[in-house]
């Protein structure tokens, strides 16, 4: 009887995706922004749009109201969209401070304003992915439940890694609202889940105006994956919300090929690595949807996973990691399904498999802590992660000897 009450409970408290007490906003403020201001790192609303330079202040009670009223996922709330154009409507300091920092001129109309506000924004990004030729970039994607204080600390470490491995490298850090709530997630995946395939999307805008020889390699974590699965291309398969009305405009870019919303097809040096990524096995599924002979994905030289097990969040502890309304999240438990899907997706007849897996034990406490720390002390199996992302021709994993069935002829 209580394990009954124990799951009733659990399954409760992680359905209950909208439930204010569970899940905040992120608000990245100032002294957030500033404290990676020498380092490349840039910040992204749970819209996909840029948050101004650090040295201008966002009101965070302002940022978090409504401009409909509504609460959960209206598209309003702690977007930078809305805040500035409550900001424009009074003529507020931050909003003329803005304009002062990207150098736009007033036409008077908001949206007209915003676009180029944000264009301009996008392409000081872009700056950071201009390298010499032969130097890689190394763009790297925190997941949900993540502050600006979590996910700067790892970042740090990962970046120091990266350095010590490619000392020529140029690491990229990028910040999006994954919401944050409890070190379990309890209650907010379905919310960071409505989130990941905007600023996804938005990430798209970035990564299509990259160089096409840039050799450009993506590490994310838990639900990092979800926001590069939707950047990369159609991200469709892993998230059935696409049919929401108010999800109109996300399901119709998802696969486009033209426009500011294209796939970034044309990038040809691309490996990906994803840290127990909180999605299902078929996430990339949708990647062989075909438009004009074309499949709407990008297909990476390499692409590795991270699995464990006994990861504490993404198996849901005593949960299935597919729980009816907490999001599927079964890619880093369910290592041969994992495979197989991903082979059948990114694997090119007559060549070797792209699809790597490493495995990451599990810990005598039987479940695994979520975060990135606790994956970086199993030395043996982070070392080779990394060494997937970033080595030329690194040795097969043994996991995926283990795990993998076949590669496709």
């Amino acid at each position: 009887m209580r394990l009954q009450r124990l799951v009733v409970l659990v399954s409760a408290l992680m359905i209950c995706s909208g439930c204010g007490s569970f899940q905040k906003n992120i608000v990245y403020n100032s002294v957030d922004r500033a404290v990676v201001s020498n380092t490349p790192a840039f910040f992204m609303d749970r819209q996909g749009d840029l948050y101004p330079p650090s040295h201008i202040e966002i009101d965070r009670e302002d940022f978090l109201s409504s401009n409909d009223g509504l609460n959960e996922r209206s598209l309003t709330v702690a977007t930078l969209r809305a805040y500035y154009q409550r900001q424009f409507e009074k003529e507020g300091e931050s909003w003329v401070a803005l304009l002062e920092a990207t150098g736009v001129t007033s036409s008077g109309a908001f949206d007209q304003d915003w676009d180029r506000i944000q264009n301009v924004l996008r392409n000081r990004v872009l700056d950071y992915f201009n390298v010499p030729v032969g130097q890689e970039v190394v763009l790297v994607i925190h997941g949900f439940n993540n502050d600006h204080g979590k996910a700067n600390t790892w970042m740090g470490e990962f970046d120091s890694e990266v350095k010590r491995r490619r000392p020529d490298a140029r690491v990229v850090r990028m910040y999006w609202d994954g919401l944050r709530g409890n070190s379990m997630g309890i209650g907010i995946w379905g919310e960071a889940q409505f989130n990941s395939p905007r600023v996804g999307q938005s990430l798209r805008r970035i990564l299509n105006q990259v160089d096409s020889g840039t050799k450009l390699r993506i590490f994310t974590h838990s639900l990092g994956g979800s926001v590069v699965a939707n950047a990369l291309g159609n991200g469709g398969a892993a998230y059935d919300g696409f049919d929401d009305s108010r999800n109109a405009v996300v399901k119709e870019r998802a696969g486009a090929m033209v426009g500011d919303w294209r796939i970034p097809r044309d990038l040809t040096d691309l490996r990906v690595a994803m840290l127990v990524p909180a999605q299902p096995p078929n996430a990339f599924n949708d990647y062989r949807l075909v438009t004009g002979g074309r499949q709407q994905g990008v297909i990476p030289s390499r692409i590795v996973v991270g699995t464990s097990e006994g990861d504490k969040a993404t198996s849901k502890l005593i949960l299935h990691c597919g729980t009816w309304k907490t999001g599927n999240t079964c890619m880093p438990l369910r290592q041969q399904k994992t495979c197989l899907e991903l082979r059948q997706v990114f694997d090119q007849p007559g060549e070797a498999s792209r699809v790597r897996l490493v495995n990451f034990p599990r810990p005598m406490t039987w479940y695994h802590d979520h975060g990135v720390p606790s994956y970086i002390k199993d030395a043996e199996e982070w070392d080779e992660l990394l060494g997937q992302l970033l080595e030329d021709d690194p040795p097969i994993p043994k996991s995926t000897v283990r795990f993998c069935p076949p590669a496709v002829s």
